[in-house]
């Protein structure tokens, strides 16, 4: 029987959730492959948050619109008032996402491709609400709004001379026309000896006059701000050659960032409502690799501050940003990008019911002639089952929430001491069990919600030792497939972990820098092996659903297992049987070979062992045997070239020494067959070393 497959829309609706509830500024990386659908999944999501928004509870206060007589009341609010932060404006539900598009693989052509995202970002928001209030805004310098929950009005308003701004406006509209209506009537004064009237029309003309200065100010500097927008201003200092040196440069695009967010600030009380700037980073694993750190770079300066409304969706391959960051910096790719990123959302690689339902899709919109035929009843039924769904998955949310509450179970002691920790395992709980649901439709008997956490805790705080695990399983999986044998689901994880030891720590060099992204190694033993117990099945039904767990980690211990490998050692040519070189003694190989058995005491007194011979460099182990060099050579074939030779500093050597080990075989004794020995897995015999 074939698993259940999730499709692209669930994703994308899980992680439309996850945007509600995250708390900005926060950056969410969607990994996966170039080219297996990410842009399609932020495709997704821009709809799925529009038809929630359509969706929301009436009963819920009505939002103000900037469209038709909501334009004149936003632009009488920003000439008059200021808005003021309240507890209800943050007790409000009601979100509005506003998505901004960048395609950085448009700017790649350029030295401005992060200045490129920081225009593209001002544009948005000001065609989103126009560009006359967002110039009033920038001209009349309105400044931070303030957050005072106590206060019960969410306007102040601006006063000239204690004198509120709209009011003063009125008196000094009265004054001008009145004074109009008396230079009509009575005329200019010829002298000014006395005159009551012309006293009157004085200081009339001098208040009027000193507000028309005042007013035509403000005009211009609207009318400036409306012709040289954010966007151009920016584009004008890139013109200049120097500009990436320019420490002003930086400066002014922190404060036009700054202006956004303050922006965004006063929209959110005029609408009654939460705004969220979602950025949709675009193929930027397809820019060089200097353009990827610079963009990056960029995403730091609107993360900054801790009170802006910025969520950035970035697609990416998480390999190729990796890469660019271990060029650029010469540091662990992985430790920066898991500083970066605060929220990872992975996606699986695609089944074969996913290949070919992506495939019916492109078909469709080629041909453009097939129309899908809906059963409305049919439709209604499906509608009600996934809000059936839907409700038992709340359920279970809310009880795994309940479980991170207590602090009496293991659970909480075993999450690390970081709030950002704390964050990605409260974003990730929902999305997994809610993947269950789309997949299941209901929680298999095997899982609970407690051990949904800490299964998320586990690939949180664990990453690269879940990695190796899952690997390790994989293979185990396959060559039992390969035997037509079933392998066991009530395995635990952890006896894989622990039987996989040996291996990991001959190719710990290799990956080092990757196990700094894991806690603390004792606390993993205590998850896995006390706490919960996760079984082989427990791991093949999370595997899928697991988002947060980065898939390229697994992928490099699935090519560095391939490139060393030293868990099977098949010890004779003609013998099927296989044996771990760990768990090898070497008698057992001595008592068919008469041309080592001169060297067995020596063997034996050293106690070598197949460990031995795993963490010994080649210098020592022929120092301590005194070999010969042609029986150096034999026993070097056998026992060390199977784990060594696929490591290309190794194989220089090898390749370097090739032809005095071809001579020395012919040294032999006539009784030894060379070929009755395996050297690795792609060499089969020694006088085909020369080959390599």
């Amino acid at each position: 029987t074939t698993e259940p497959d999730i499709s692209k829309q669930h994703y994308a609706e899980c992680l439309a959730k996850a945007l509600s509830f995250v708390e900005t500024p926060v950056t969410i990386g969607v990994y996966a492959p170039w080219g297996s659908g990410k842009n399609l999944i932020l495709q997704k999501i821009e709809g799925t948050r529009q038809e929630d928004i359509k969706e929301m509870d009436a009963s819920q206060e009505s939002p103000r619109t900037v469209n038709k007589l909501g334009f004149l009341h936003l632009l009488f609010r920003l000439l008059f008032f200021s808005p003021i932060i309240t507890r209800k404006q943050l007790n409000r539900k009601r979100l509005r996402f506003i998505f901004v598009p960048f395609n950085a693989w448009e700017f790649a052509g350029s030295d401005r491709l992060w200045a490129g995202m920081v225009t593209t970002l001002c544009a948005h928001v000001r065609n989103s609400f126009r560009p006359l209030p967002t110039s009033i805004y920038r001209a009349l310098g309105k400044t931070k709004v303030p957050i005072i929950e106590n206060s019960v009005k969410e306007w102040k308003p601006v006063k000239y001379l204690c004198v509120p701004a709209w009011i003063a406006t009125i008196i000094i509209a009265v004054l001008a026309i009145i004074l109009i209506i008396v230079i009509v009537v009575l005329g200019f004064p010829s002298d000014f000896g006395g005159d009551i009237i012309s006293t009157l029309e004085g200081i009339g003309a001098s208040i009027v006059g000193l507000s028309t200065i005042v007013i035509i100010k403000n005009v211009g500097m609207v009318a400036y701000n409306f012709a040289m927008t954010q966007k151009s201003q920016v584009e004008k200092l890139m013109d200049n050659n120097d500009f990436s040196t320019q420490l002003g440069f930086m400066q002014m695009v922190r404060k036009e960032v700054q202006l956004i967010t303050n922006f965004v600030r006063y929209m959110e009380v005029f609408e009654r409502c939460k705004l969220r700037l979602v950025l949709k980073i675009q193929n930027l694993d397809r820019c060089p690799h200097e353009k990827i750190t610079s963009v990056l770079e960029a995403m730091n300066i609107l993360l900054s501050d801790n009170e802006s409304r910025f969520i950035s969706l970035l697609a990416v391959d998480p390999t190729v940003v990796i890469n660019s960051f271990e060029r650029a910096s010469r540091k662990n790719g992985y430790e920066i990008m898991n500083r970066t990123v605060d929220l990872p959302f992975s996606l699986p690689e695609m089944s074969d019911n996913v290949k070919l339902n992506f495939l019916k899709d492109l078909l469709r919109k080629a041909e453009r002639e097939e129309k899908e035929i809906v059963d409305k009843s049919k439709l209604i039924h499906e509608e009600r089952e996934s809000s059936q769904l839907k409700r038992g998955a709340g359920q279970l949310v809310h009880d795994a929430f309940c479980i991170l509450k207590r602090s009496e179970t293991e659970m909480v002691r075993n999450i690390e001491q970081s709030r950002i920790t704390m964050r990605r395992i409260i974003n990730t709980v929902p999305i997994i069990i809610r993947l269950l649901f789309s997949k299941y439709g209901l929680l298999p008997n095997s899982l609970t919600p407690e051990k949904i956490v800490a299964w998320t805790v586990l690939s949180t705080q664990w990453p690269c030792r879940l990695s190796w695990v899952l690997q390790c399983e994989e293979d185990i999986k396959e060559r039992m497939r390969n035997k037509s044998n079933d392998s066991d689901g009530n395995r635990f994880l952890w006896d894989t972990y622990t039987e996989s030891l040996e291996e990991l720590r001959v190719l710990m060099n290799e990956i080092d820098e990757l196990f700094k992204l894991d806690g603390d190694p004792e606390v993993f033993e205590k998850h896995l092996n006390r706490d919960y117990r996760f079984t082989t099945t427990d791991g093949e039904i999370l595997h899928p659903v697991t988002v947060n767990l980065d898939r390229s980690i697994q992928r490099r211990m699935e090519l560095l297992r391939g490139k060393y490998n030293i868990t099977n050692y098949q010890l004779y040519a003609d013998s099927g049987k296989q044996e771990p070189l760990s768990s090898l003694r070497l008698e057992k190989v001595l008592k068919n070979n008469k041309q080592l058995s001169a060297y067995k005491q020596s063997i034996m007194d050293e106690d070598i062992t197949g460990k031995v011979l795993i963490y010994s460099t080649e210098s020592e182990i022929q120092k301590v045997l005194n070999m010969r060099l042609a029986d150096w050579a034999l026993f070097r074939a056998h026992f060390l070239l199977g784990h060594r030779l696929s490591d290309p500093m190794k194989c220089s050597r090898i390749e370097q020494r090739s032809k005095i080990i071809k001579e020395n075989v012919m040294k032999f004794p006539k009784e030894i067959n060379p070929d009755s020995f395996v050297m690795c897995p792609n060499i089969k015999t020694i006088s085909e070393t020369t080959s390599v």
